[in-house]
């Protein structure tokens, strides 16, 4: 019943604002995450790969909310074992969080602390490390951060500042 919801939702969004529109990558996550826990990851990565690519074309690369639908895509191509794809998707939300200046928002927070979790079961420590310590630099100015996220972060925080996960 919950999947039938959540096609209902991505046919109203397509037909409205569009599948690349920022706001529906609140909706993609959950959906990637539903398909993840029914054993159909692929079907989360070829959705994020429609998202990502009608994003590109609406707005182009360099607006700041692509950065949620690639750390999705990252999540969604792990869990089908696509990590060439994981890894290339990684390179490029590392790369728009060096231009990054402004602090995330919570849900956005946990989307890409929870990316950074999934480069580490890659064990791509490397870009793990990066990204955990991006995240956390950028929201270490906010005062405000929530509790559901916080213990992500510092766990994140501390990965990126033991040599033993940079050398891993």
């Amino acid at each position: 019943e919950a999947e039938q919801v959540f096609r209902e939702c991505l046919d109203v969004v397509r037909n409205t604002v569009g599948i690349e529109h920022p706001r529906a990558a609140k909706l993609l996550t959950a959906y990637c995450e539903m398909l993840a826990d029914l054993g159909r990851p692929e079907e989360g990565v070829t959705l994020i790969s429609e998202a990502l690519t009608a994003s590109e074309q609406r707005y182009g690369k360099a607006v700041p909310w692509r950065l949620r639908l690639i750390s999705v895509g990252v999540i969604s191509a792990v869990n089908a074992k696509k990590y060439e794809m994981a890894s290339a998707l990684g390179e490029q939300a590392l790369a728009s969080l060096e231009t990054r200046v402004q602090p995330f928002g919570r849900d956005e927070g946990i989307d890409l602390a929870n990316m950074a979790h999934k480069l580490g079961d890659l064990s791509d420590m490397t870009l793990c490390r990066k990204a955990y310590g991006r995240v956390f630099a950028l929201n270490q100015r906010q005062n405000d951060l929530e509790e559901l996220w916080t213990d992500n972060l510092n766990f994140g925080g501390s990965l990126a500042e033991h040599k033993f996960y940079v050398d891993a």
